[in-house]
């Protein structure tokens, strides 16, 4: 069985950072706002952007804790 997911990336101003890497167990999988299809199991998930030296530090906003790049969890 499959799950989608979207992975939405915000600066602390809480404007949305589009092209981050998404990479699922190491995997490239598209880039942010892209929806993607996981299967049911457990998963790492990884967002992966680059951040110019003057802009502000950038969340995974879905994850706990907020300032995790990385998130693991179990999809149903």
């Amino acid at each position: 069985m499959a799950g989608y997911v979207t992975v939405v990336l915000k600066d602390q101003s809480d404007k949305e950072v589009v092209g981050g890497e998404i990479r699922v167990d190491g995997v490239d999988q598209g880039r942010t706002t892209d929806t993607i299809e996981l299967s049911a199991g457990d998963h790492t998930v990884q967002v992966l952007a680059p951040i110019v030296p003057s802009s502000q530090p950038v969340t995974v906003t879905e994850c706990e804790p907020k300032d995790a790049p990385v998130l693991t969890f179990r999809m149903a």
